[in-house]
């Protein structure tokens, strides 16, 4: 097993190397409960988050890891463009291309009066 020292470097490494700005907060609220013995409940405060917010990431550190400090996959209705469909108009909806999209669908849906 790991001593507290060398847990505190890992987890302290992990912490730079994150990307996602929430999973560093996670990393910083493990370190200081469960590395430097912070009350969850103090952690969370110094962290300006809830308690409840606190005990679900303790729960969740505890059951996986540092990798159950990732958010869970959501579900949710998919995207109905194809793939590769917004590369193909570009940055929308600024791009020329977009533009002249837009001016030739809503040009074709009016009827003569």
């Amino acid at each position: 097993m790991k001593s507290t020292r060398s847990r505190k470097k890992s987890l302290q490494k992990a912490c730079k190397a994150e990307k996602n700005a929430n999973v560093r907060i996670r990393i910083l609220f493990v370190i200081y409960v469960w590395i430097d013995g912070m009350k969850p409940s103090e952690a969370a405060r110094r962290l300006k988050m809830s308690r409840a917010w606190g005990s679900k990431w303790t729960k969740r550190y505890r059951e996986g890891g540092l990798a159950g400090l990732r958010d869970l996959p959501r579900s949710g209705r998919p995207p109905k463009a194809r793939p590769g469909i917004m590369e193909w108009f570009g940055e929308w909806p600024g791009t020329p291309r977009a533009r002249r999209l837009r001016e030739r669908t809503s040009a074709s849906s009016r009827t003569p009066a």
